[in-house]
């Protein structure tokens, strides 16, 4: 009995002494009641909508950084563009996303989505239709992407060098795409209808004295920014366009009502 008080007791005094220099390293602010934290203040402002004067009046009190207890959780709230800067550079290693499964589920339909854009802005940019060729651009494409908001480490097995090196693996993808639209150009010259792509666009400006005025790598950069800038914003907005309409029935009765009478204009 004595050996288990003792034990318990050298417990207590390591797990107190473990939390005090945890908190030691938190920064300022309030963590509110045990377990619920600040949620109903929350909420509160939440309803009221006034959650912006909710988190102004405590980074007037403790500063851009600070922390606080919501949803039975320890958070800490980063304020300002370091702040941003911070989030969107720092990389998997220091930050995980710990998005709740019914938040998570959610947005499952986000990578079928990303997966559409894609196979648009192949067809509306470059000119490819479904086949090899967009199912070898997708990984390429997805790889440099994701590195363009990495850490800008360039060592092997980092996600800025595989940016980079799909970023390489592109351009004679790309240098091929354009040598065959120049010669689809060139059959295509006395006929109107010709292909409407951005790349044969680019492609077709010419300066008055009929010379080309971009290089192969100039109309790659311009492609690669036009894709790269369309990717994830479109996604992101047609997967809350649909989890909109899926969690307002109102809303979704009355477009597909539109749709079917005809008062619809697309």
């Amino acid at each position: 009995m004595e050996v288990l008080i003792t034990i318990s007791l050298l417990l207590t005094i390591f797990f107190v002494f473990k939390a005090k220099n945890y908190s030691n390293r938190l920064p300022p602010g309030s963590m509110g009641l045990p377990v619920i934290g600040q949620t109903p203040d929350f909420l509160k402002a939440l309803k009221a909508d006034k959650v912006e004067v909710w988190f102004h009046e405590r980074i007037a009190k403790y500063g851009p950084i600070w922390k606080v207890g919501l949803f039975g959780n320890p958070t800490i709230v980063l304020h300002g563009p370091s702040a941003n800067k911070f989030i969107y550079s720092c990389g998997q290693n220091m930050l995980t996303n710990t998005q709740p499964p019914s938040t998570s589920r959610i947005f499952d339909v986000q990578p079928m989505i990303k997966n559409l854009t894609f196979n648009i802005i192949c067809s509306f940019l470059i000119g490819i239709e479904r086949g090899s060729k967009r199912e070898k651009l997708l990984p390429l494409f997805q790889d440099m992407n994701g590195g363009k908001l990495a850490i800008p480490i360039n060592l092997p097995f980092t996600q800025f060098n595989r940016g980079i090196t799909a970023r390489k693996k592109l351009v004679p993808i790309f240098m091929d795409l354009i040598r065959e639209k120049r010669e689809a150009l060139e059959d295509q010259k006395h006929q109107s209808n010709r292909s409407k792509d951005l790349m044969t666009s680019l492609i077709s400006i010419r300066d008055d004295n009929g010379s080309t005025m971009m290089t192969d790598e100039d109309i790659i950069d311009n492609i690669v920014a036009v894709m790269v800038g369309g990717y994830d914003t479109t996604s992101v907005l047609v997967s809350f366009l649909i989890r909109l309409l899926a969690t307002n029935k109102s809303i979704y009765s009355n477009i597909v009502q539109g749709q079917w009478n005809g008062s619809m204009k697309w």
